[in-house]
């Protein structure tokens, strides 16, 4: 199929088991239907990996997408990986930005889908046109950094850009994450789990092509108008300190158990790792909101080690651990990106642990000598290590909140801060204590948002989940003053693609479609209602502190917006889409 500009036409399908590599067509009808990135693969997964399939079995399913505008001069861009959580057994995605982004679209693909097995491990090389599957035995073992580093050195190129697992995906922890270069984290739903248990060290690219447009002239005039308009950004903040700020408002501290924590937040905060860590700033190519910070540790145990600042999620490895030293949060924070760890869930995980060693649930013999109590870096770092190579107690917390407190029970369950298995991320839906300018009551909005969310415990939707399929970062369009960010996109993708007659009401229902599309792939696995919950402890447990002092989600209010939501949604009040909803989206075939 030819396209006129923003696809390529065209996916690489690849079998480990039989080491085929074979083209896969993408048309017109199906492009325009889905967009690209999350919602290609989204697709592609609920036909091909049938319910009940086992995660970490060869029949799943793990790809790279990209979306009509990757590659452009359109600032901010990510790439979404699909596949079936290990973590939840839902669907499960991810995404991560640097410059692999570039170089798949320029290689001349709008994805590369993966199934199978390999008999030993293996890395993917794409150069433009061609691919091949070589052998990863020497890499296999190593950290993310250095797997880096090796690939471009044995494929001669400098410039080649690499998305791998680290030894926790090796070793199948169910929140491993995907790496990219820098930090560049692909972090949520378990998917370095699903490469490792496909001997699948790494996907390797490089492309030096030109990303067709159907009218480039105006495209690039409109993405250089767009990109001035950051500079009227009404959050400096995020240009200056990426999403660390956000942590001292909303997150949650000790496992949810407080709202708020002083002394933690300061000690965690933006400023003092402006102060005291960072050495340079750096940014996906292309991108001016340059929201990410690298340093160095100045002193203590871990003085010297290199790694980047942390950011919004990943800073329930401080917070929620009630750490008040600076460069011990930060030593973990750089050792999850080594290793190959999401530093939600690990953070989420440790938690849990400690709030289990406090009350007597795990003892120290339990957790192999280490004494787990808030705050104490040492003995994460070692648990850390322990999760990723899973030894010891680490084999039981590589599992997840979910199932780690399943297996113990003891009541250890209501400390899971978990929905549908995957660890919440810092939002606290009961309220953010150092802000008063909500709606009196929880937050809605943050509460049925988690409940509802289609891989489980985040705060995405609509807008977020589109964006992605486009191919666009939510940051970076986030600092976008003065205009309409969806119609902006429509406008792109209009002189993008060549489709005139392309409108903003189409790109919201390709949105519901993507919303949709994802809730029927876990009502296939058996999810429904009962699974829009919370963690109980948010429905019983008042926040300590600051203007929504005293707040809980109230269960009954809850249940009446989750009502209200489904049927905005189309969905019955089990949860379900309902037939006359699928045929309004073009997705009748799927009921």
């Amino acid at each position: 199929m030819t396209f006129k500009g923003g696809y390529w036409g065209k996916f690489l399908d690849i079998d480990l088991t039989t080491r085929s590599i074979k083209e896969m067509e993408l048309d017109d009808e199906f492009a325009r239907k889905y967009l690209g990135g999350v919602s290609f693969g989204n697709k592609i997964l609920y036909d091909r990996v049938p319910a009940g399939t086992e995660p970490l079995s060869p029949e799943n399913t793990i790809m790279w997408m990209v979306g009509p505008l990757s590659g452009t001069s359109f600032h901010g861009q990510k790439m979404d990986i699909i596949f079936k959580s290990p973590l939840t057994g839902n669907l499960g995605f991810t995404k991560h930005g640097g410059g692999i982004v570039w170089e798949l679209k320029f290689a001349g693909w709008d994805g590369v889908i993966v199934t199978g097995k390999a008999e030993s491990p293996v890395y993917i090389y794409i150069k433009d046109g061609n691919a091949e599957i070589r052998d990863a035995s020497r890499i296999w073992g190593k950290d993310t950094m250095a797997t880096g580093v090796m690939i471009r050195e044995e494929v001669r190129d400098e410039f080649a850009k690499v998305s791998c697992c680290g030894p926790a995906g090796e070793n199948m922890v169910r929140f491993a994450a995907i790496m990219g270069e820098l930090g560049k984290a692909g972090a949520r739903s378990g998917g370095g789990a699903v490469m490792g248990s496909k001997n699948l060290k790494a996907l390797a690219v490089r492309g030096t092509q030109t990303v067709p447009l159907a009218n480039p002239e105006k495209y690039n005039e409109l993405a250089t108008r767009l990109r001035k308009t950051l500079g009227l950004v009404p959050f400096p903040a995020v240009k200056r300190w990426g999403t660390c700020p956000y942590t001292t408002p909303s997150n949650n501290c000790k496992n949810y158990l407080l709202s708020c924590w002083p002394e933690v937040q300061r000690a965690c905060s933006a400023e003092a790792q402006e102060k005291m860590f960072w050495v340079r700033d750096f940014s996906c190519p292309g991108c001016p909101s340059v929201c990410f910070r690298r340093g160095v540790i100045r002193q203590g145990p871990f003085t010297g080690r290199v790694g980047e600042s942390s950011e919004y999620d990943t800073s329930l490895l401080g917070l929620s651990c009630g750490v008040t030293d600076l460069f011990g949060f930060l030593n973990n924070v750089g050792l999850c990106d080594k290793l190959g760890l999401d530093g939600t869930s690990t953070g989420s995980v440790i938690a849990w642990a400690m709030e289990c060693y406090e009350k007597g649930i795990l003892t120290k013999e339990d957790l192999d000598g280490l004494e787990l109590t808030w705050g104490n870096t040492l003995a994460m770092d070692k648990l850390i290590k322990k999760i990723a190579f899973r030894e010891g107690v680490g084999d039981l917390l590589a599992e997840g909140t979910k199932k780690a407190s399943q297996k113990i029970g003891k009541g250890s369950e209501n400390y899971a801060m978990q929905v549908k298995g995957l660890e919440m991320s810092g939002w606290d839906p009961r309220g953010w204590p150092l802000s008063s300018s909500f709606r009196p009551g929880f937050l809605v909005g943050t509460a049925i948002g988690y409940a509802t969310a289609s891989r489980g415990g985040d705060h995405c939707t609509d807008q977020s989940c589109i964006q992605d399929a486009v191919g666009v970062c939510v940051f970076a369009t986030g600092g976008m003053a003065g205009v309409s960010v969806p119609e902006e996109l429509v406008n792109l993708l209009r002189l993008a693609t060549g489709w005139e007659d392309y409108n903003l009401e189409e790109y919201n229902i390709t949105s519901e479609r993507l919303w949709t599309l994802r809730r029927l792939f876990n009502v296939r696995e058996g999810m429904g209602r009962k699974d829009d919950v919370l963690p109980e402890r948010h429905y019983t447990l008042p926040i300590s502190y600051g203007a929504k002092k005293g707040m809980v989600v109230s269960r009954e209010e809850f249940e009446k917006e989750l009502d209200k939501f489904y049927e905005a949604r189309g969905w019955n009040k089990a949860g379900i889409p309902t037939k006359e909803r699928l045929k309004s989206l073009g997705l009748e075939n799927m009921a």
